[in-house]
């Protein structure tokens, strides 16, 4: 079962997205290189929520935590990505507005 991010929060431009090939490299004895692919590929992004009012943060952290199993879809810069909200949480405030940053690992749908 998979959620969708709710609608409305403003993503900070400033949010970072890498992209993950999930691959690993040896270097052999004979000194050729062997890659092993070990998964699909996927991307971590760090999602940088800012500017929200005191209940729009409280409904958000709510959501986090209610579906912190669940998978959880969500359309960024026009790409759908289906994933986990990784935490930690974190928090801060700029004069009266509430500024979240979390991670959100998933993959391009």
């Amino acid at each position: 079962m998979s959620v969708a991010f709710p609608s409305g929060y403003r993503i900070g431009r400033d949010t970072p997205v890498t992209d993950h090939l999930n691959e690993t490299d040896d270097t052999m004895d004979d000194g050729t290189l062997l890659i092993r692919v070990l998964g699909d590929p996927y991307t971590d992004i760090g999602l940088r929520i800012k500017m929200m009012t005191r209940a729009e943060m409280q409904v958000l952290l709510a959501f986090i935590k209610t579906n912190r199993a669940e998978e959880v879809t969500a359309t960024i810069d026009g790409i759908d990505y289906i994933g986990r909200l990784r935490g930690p949480l974190r928090r801060t405030m700029t004069g009266i507005y509430y500024n979240m940053e979390f991670d959100y690992r998933a993959r391009e749908v």
